[in-house]
């Protein structure tokens, strides 16, 4: 089993990998596809294409590796366990 504040630093750090994508990729896609568009309709799916594309990148991407969920990532704890 994973401790519970290992399991939180991963999960953070794979939420802030999901953020900084769609912060950092998706408004500079999505505005040089719509600069001059006019229709809502074609906007809107350009939008939502985008959003999609950068899900399907991270969703295909290790956001999470076994070292974020490493039992011992300092080498700490393992003396309770050798002295137990």
């Amino acid at each position: 089993m994973v401790p519970v504040e290992q399991l939180e630093r991963a999960l953070v750090k794979a939420v802030g990998e999901v953020r900084a994508g769609m912060r950092n990729v998706l408004p500079g896609r999505a505005a040089r596809r719509l600069i001059g568009e006019t229709d809502e309709t074609t906007f809107k799916a350009v939008l939502l294409e985008e959003i999609d594309q950068r899900l399907e990148v991270l969703a295909d991407s290790d956001l999470i590796n076994e070292a974020d969920l490493a039992l011992d990532p300092e080498g700490e704890g393992d003396q309770e366990a050798d002295s137990a």
